[in-house]
């Protein structure tokens, strides 16, 4: 019988939806971190649940053909990224065969709607946004990295092979500058000292970074470092964002205090400037942002005397876009800085987009839907099913639909197919290399409209 911290032999013949390879004892899976099927190896059990166990992988006897040497020196340990040890092209293979096994979990998929899946052009040196935390171990040194999995425990990093060489230069600056001035760095355990979070973004077509530095009060220390920090080579912005909720773990939120250098970054995406402000969305893949945008806007085979509705617009830049390919746009997002950026970003740009700052299931209720195609990229948690459900009784003959999430992309779905629609088109695009997550484009019809 297995009992928890049982050794056991197993090979690993399947991939859970986190990356996690799956092994079986009489017929119970158990997932274990950083192993790929064809493995085998010894693993100890961590937890046993009542339909499934959890183990970690002790000694791998004979590797899987999908393995390959990672590029990364803590990527079994750190958890920001989950498949560094797989192939590239084992890891779309897996990622197809999840986005159509989990969405047929929630909808009925023929296969022909399926298109192969966009690989990255760039599997390294690719991300312009990282969220570090910040650990002052007692008598040690400061730790600046990315949270082991599921866990609160800082993995040091020295080199992240997904960012820049210019952000890996800067991580490296910050935290030389942080010690040479002192700061108090914070202790989760004990709960001292001030500085918890840095947030780096980058504009890659500028080489423009921002630093943004979140702490529970703005300490001379810091103060003093956000001044030298905007000194490094490349920086052009630096800002302090204030949480002073010592139990709270966001990393960003509206009381920020530009502290030096310029309030946003600029950057280019498909020909168009835009402003990167702290709090702006940008996707994260610089290299494929423009692809992604280009499959969309081919998918959508939108006629010239169509009508664009934007919900969820953020700053702009799709439907900006879209009003660059010659058609009448108009976007809406209840953030009103997204909007006001939006706004600057169609001025810099000489193009015409109506910008309108309100929620969307308000703004639905008083817009003529019926000759409209509407495109959304909503967050990560999916649209509001408010707005699914007006959007529906408003009855846009074609809807667009960006989705980072395949459980919340099908939830969405599942409203909308209920509601009369059917799903033309999907598409996966790689934005997440070496995660199992995907940038999914899917396009949906209105199914009695050729009746109409």
């Amino acid at each position: 019988m297995i009992k928890k911290n049982s050794i056991i032999e197993i090979t690993i013949t399947d991939q859970g939806k986190k990356g996690d390879g799956i092994g079986y004892i009489n017929h119970t899976p158990i997932l274990i971190p950083n192993t790929l099927p064809g493995d085998t190896l010894e693993c100890r059990i961590l937890r046993i649940e009542k339909r499934r166990m959890y183990g970690k992988k002790l000694t791998l006897l004979t590797p899987s053909p999908q393995r390959v040497r990672s590029k990364c020196s803590v990527s079994e340990q750190c958890g920001g990224c989950q498949l560094h040890h797989q192939r590239y092209s084992d890891q779309l293979i897996f990622k197809e065969t999840l986005l159509k096994h989990r969405l047929r979990r929630f909808i009925e998929c023929e296969e022909v709607i399926f298109q192969p899946i966009l690989p990255s052009s760039d599997i390294l040196q690719f991300r312009n946004k990282m969220q570090f935390s910040c650990h002052k171990p007692y008598d040690e040194d400061i730790q600046i990295g990315l949270y082991a999995t599921r866990t609160h425990r800082v993995i040091p990093i020295i080199n992240c092979p997904i960012m820049s060489t210019a952000m890996n230069g800067v991580l490296t600056s910050i935290k030389d500058i942080i010690m040479a001035h002192d700061v108090a760095v914070f202790n989760e355990t004990t709960g001292s000292g001030h500085l918890r979070h840095i947030t780096l973004r980058e504009a890659a077509s500028t080489g423009q970074i921002m630093v943004i530095l979140t702490t529970t009060q703005p300490s001379f220390a810091i103060l003093k470092s956000a001044e030298a920090i905007n000194k490094i080579d490349g920086v052009a912005s630096v800002y302090v964002c204030l949480e002073s909720d010592r139990t709270k773990d966001q990393v960003l939120n509206s009381n920020l205090q530009l502290i030096a250098g310029k309030p946003f970054i600029e950057n280019e995406v498909m020909g168009l400037t835009s402003k990167v402000s702290p709090l702006s969305f940008q996707q994260a893949h610089s290299q494929m942002t423009e692809t992604l945008y280009r499959q969309f806007i081919k998918a959508l085979n939108i006629a010239k005397h169509e009508s664009i509705i934007e919900l969820y617009c953020g700053t702009g830049i799709l439907a900006l876009a879209l009003a660059k390919e010659g058609l009448q746009v108009l976007g809406v997002d209840d953030n009103p800085h997204a909007i006001l950026d939006a706004k600057t970003n169609a001025k810099n740009n000489n193009l015409t987009v109506q910008f309108i700052c309100q929620k969307a299931e308000v703004f639905i209720q008083s817009a003529n839907f019926q000759t409209a195609t509407v495109v959304m990229d909503p967050p990560r948690k999916g649209c509001h099913p408010d707005v699914l459900n007006k959007l529906i009784q408003a009855q846009p003959h074609k809807i667009g639909l960006m989705a980072c999430s395949i459980d919340t992309l099908g939830r969405d779905l599942r409203i909308l197919i209920n509601g009369g629609y059917m799903v033309t088109y999907i598409q996966a695009v790689d934005m997440f290399c070496h995660t199992p997550h995907l940038e999914i484009i899917t396009i949906l019809q209105r199914q009695n409209q050729n009746a109409e």
